[in-house]
């Protein structure tokens, strides 16, 4: 039943790494 709270919180996990990706030169990211 958690998981059901979670796709909120893993979205805003994705937007933050996807930040950080963006940050690194795009070979960096495998």
């Amino acid at each position: 039943k958690k998981d059901a709270k979670k796709p909120e919180l893993s979205s805003q996990l994705v937007a933050h790494k996807d930040k950080k990706d963006a940050k690194k030169p795009k070979n960096s990211v495998a």
